[in-house]
């Protein structure tokens, strides 16, 4: 049920957003100057794209269910060219704004986690993984909304260098308690996404990402050392209580081999959007493999346009940063851009053995 409810909420996020843009003139300029900005070949490949899903969910045997799934990736699209138009005109207040409800959200979350952890200790119950983790139906999708936040939890201690040394204080801890809860969830493909993430960031942005490094990876570390602490050490101690470790599903390869049948199947136009699920197995609902899942299901053009569009977009990315370094007026401009390009480097990757682009929250 909290999987439904989740869903819900973010259609109807997406569709209020819609709604503003449709009745408004101003909403209607920005959606339209936002996909101007974009380079020509970015709009005809997106364009491209939107076309040959309709079309893949025409030809599909539940065309209502791939119809709506299209339309959904659509309305995505138009909330985040929306947000870009937003972020354009009042760029500190959104940003300041998002990441005060990030930094909000993940003090809340880690509350309601420790506070779990420690109940369970103290009622000498065995500590059984998951446990501690709540408000989601499978604590992945946590590792999914985690994954784009991580990069992001120790920015403030790089953009306000100005904070009462007992807020940095508090800032410090809730980054190294983020970092516990992804040692905690025992996720290889969450660890692997991030590791990678911010090799890839070093190599991209060189000594210009030295500070958002060691400001990521110091917590990391202190995370993972408090981590064992808590979850080898102190189990061991207490009389009756034993930590069970989480198991992870070895069926990934399976998953995308059935992925690849589907694509020989149908190569042009796949098997039509969330038609993963549609065809009866006994594993999962979708590939746990974003570029498969769009072969498979949307066809084998849209994956290539959509894998080049993503590697072309983050060499822009770094491309635009050292373009205009010299003219980023604010520590938050200046580091946003590199910690943002780590957050969106680790969801893709994560995406590769996980549904990132499935779960709703995500």
């Amino acid at each position: 049920m909290r999987y439904d409810e989740k869903r819900i909420t973010q259609v109807l996020v997406i569709l209020i957003t819609a709604g503003f843009i449709i009745s408004s003139r101003e909403g209607t300029r920005g959606l339209i100057s936002s996909f101007l900005c974009l380079p020509r070949i970015s709009r005809l490949c997106l364009t491209t794209i939107l076309l040959l899903g309709f079309i893949s969910s025409v030809q599909s045997p539940a065309m209502r269910h791939a119809i709506g799934e299209t339309s959904l990736f659509l309305l995505l699209t138009i909330f985040s060219l929306s947000l870009g138009d937003l972020t354009r005109n009042y760029q500190d207040i959104v940003l300041r704004s998002l990441l005060s409800a990030m930094i909000t959200s993940a003090f809340i979350y880690e509350i309601g986690f420790f506070t779990s952890y420690i109940g369970i200790l103290l009622n000498g119950h065995s500590l059984q993984l998951p446990e501690p983790f709540s408000g989601f139906s499978n604590y992945r999708f946590f590792n999914q909304y985690q994954i784009w936040t991580l990069p992001l939890v120790a920015l403030p201690l790089l953009t306000y260098t100005k904070l009462f040394s007992s807020l940095r204080l508090l800032l410090v801890l809730l980054a190294i308690g983020w970092w516990v809860l992804l040692f905690a969830s025992q996720s290889r493909g969450a660890l692997l996404a991030i590791g990678l993430a911010l090799v890839i960031t070093f190599i991209a942005f060189r000594k210009e990402a030295y500070g958002f490094l060691k400001t990521t990876l110091l917590p990391g570390i202190t995370g993972w050392l408090l981590y064992l602490v808590l979850f080898s050490y102190i189990p061991e101690l207490e009389p009756g209580s034993r930590l069970s470790q989480l198991t992870e599903d070895p069926g990934r390869l399976e998953l995308w081999g059935r992925a690849l049948e589907m694509l020989y199947e149908n190569p042009w136009f796949g098997a039509g959007p969330m038609h993963y699920a549609y065809y009866p197995n006994t594993s999962a609902a979708h590939p746990h493999n974003s570029l498969l899942q769009l072969a498979a299901e949307w066809g084998l053009p849209v994956a290539i346009i959509t894998a080049g569009l993503a590697c072309w977009g983050a060499i822009a990315w770094v491309s635009k940063y050292r373009r205009n370094a010299n003219q980023l007026n604010s520590h938050l401009q200046q580091h946003l851009w590199i910690a943002l390009f780590c957050s969106l480097i680790a969801g893709l990757i994560y995406s590769m053995v996980s549904g990132v682009i499935v779960t709703p929250l995500s």
